[in-house]
């Protein structure tokens, strides 16, 4: 009969950046900065390039930020922010918002949703006057 070898498996962990109410500011305010959502067509990625350029040369983040990252925690932010002011979303989130770092990330995240009506005001009035 074989002897079979017990095998170790490997744990398979996911290096990915580490997002903290720091990395998160710096997310929000690199977004107000070059408001990649107010770019046009064929220049929105190199504006999300640019977030995440300014997010990991403050953070120094031993696993970068990628693009890809960035557009979704942003997305996922803002909707978080709209289901908490509706008294929705879960518990949990709602505590760590009502908390200090609650005010900060609500006021960026309130700043970039009106910015982003702006300019949806500004382009609809725009395609109006063509």
């Amino acid at each position: 009969m074989e002897e079979t070898k017990p095998t170790a498996k490997k744990s398979i962990t996911k290096n990915t950046f580490k997002f903290t109410p720091f990395s998160i500011s710096k997310l929000l305010v690199a977004t107000l900065a070059h408001r990649p959502f107010d770019q046009p067509h064929g220049q929105v990625g190199k504006a999300w390039d640019r977030v995440v350029e300014d997010v990991n040369q403050v953070v120094k983040p031993q696993v970068p930020l990628i693009k890809l990252t960035a557009m979704s925690w942003v997305n996922e932010l803002r909707k978080l922010q709209l289901s908490l002011q509706n008294g929705k979303g879960p518990a949990d989130l709602r505590m760590v918002f009502e908390q200090l770092k609650a005010t900060e990330f609500a006021s960026l995240l309130d700043w970039l949703e009106q910015e982003e009506q702006d300019i949806q005001g500004a382009k609809s009035h725009a395609r109006a006057m063509e």
